[in-house]
């Protein structure tokens, strides 16, 4: 572990004056963390060595903020690990410090998997970028990460289903980021309520939600939603229909205000959800 982390500290030092800092090393800062999931994972890391890890790379990534010529900009870097007892941790690292959450998870093999997906998706934080995490219980908690280094836990919101709970799990992580904008989020909840989330690049969520009353309904349109409007990048109308036939529109806001406009009763499910097609698109 300790030849690791020197790596990371020479490419620093070696790339100092370079005009591709964060480009040059962030490889081996990935290459590093992943290393120590593996140790901890087969129970031969300690925590003392852990925390010396965590330690090197906040130094490193300080480095890299204050070399002037980085190109990173506004960036932050965001590190996932499995620990022995089958815990993410999530720790986000940027010059003004390290915030932490952990998510306990229950199978080292899950953890591990879904570690390494969010490590190869969402390590560097421009922007903001919007995770999503199925704990041991199948509730799904959402947090959004931001380039000011602030982690912010969105929701946590009891989806039942472990099936269910993964694939929106994989749909979130799987979305991009946006450095201007905000992210929005349909998940179908336990009940089958549909709930729609706007998060800011400030790590600020705004909420709705309407009652759908079928799972399988429920699933379609968060799906078509999250498909078509996702990334909010100027002002966006969705539509949805409720149990009883109803159109129901949302205006959603870059700056992260979420609205419900209007209500309009349609009466027959068919035509409530081609109406909502026409608003979504198809």
């Amino acid at each position: 572990m300790q030849r690791g982390i020197c790596k990371i500290l020479v490419s620093v030092f070696g790339c100092l004056g370079a005009t591709t800092v964060f480009a040059d090393i962030k490889d081996d800062i990935y290459e590093e963390s992943r290393r120590v999931q593996d140790e901890v994972l087969q129970s031969t890391a300690r925590i003392e060595d852990l925390e010396r890890a965590y330690d090197y790379l906040r130094r490193a990534n300080e480095l890299i903020a204050g070399s002037g010529g980085g190109g990173s900009g506004n960036a932050a870097i965001a590190t996932f690990l499995c620990d022995s007892s089958a815990y993410l941790r999530i720790e986000l690292i940027s010059p003004s410090g390290t915030q932490k959450e952990q998510v306990y998870i229950g199978d080292n093999t899950r953890c591990g998997a879904l570690a390494q997906v969010l490590s190869e998706l969402h390590n560097r934080v421009q922007g903001l970028e919007l995770i999503g995490v199925c704990d041991s219980s199948n509730y799904l908690k959402k947090y959004a990460l931001t380039a000011s280094g602030l982690i912010t836990k969105v929701s946590n919101q009891y989806i039942g289903n472990a099936d269910t709970c993964r694939t929106h799990e994989e749909r979130i992580n799987h979305g991009s980021g946006v450095r201007h904008g905000a992210i929005a989020t349909y998940i179908c909840d336990s009940s089958a309520y549909i709930n729609i989330e706007l998060v800011n690049t400030q790590g600020v969520a705004d909420s709705e939600k309407s009652y759908i009353g079928n799972a399988d309904s429920c699933g379609q349109q968060a799906e078509k939603l999250f498909n078509l409007h996702a990334r909010v990048t100027e002002f966006d109308l969705i539509a949805v229909c409720d149990s009883s036939a109803y159109l129901v529109r949302y205006s959603l806001n870059p700056n992260g205000v979420l609205t419900k406009t209007d209500s309009t009763y349609i009466g027959d499910m068919e035509r409530c959800h081609q109406q909502a097609a026409g608003i979504n698109g198809r």
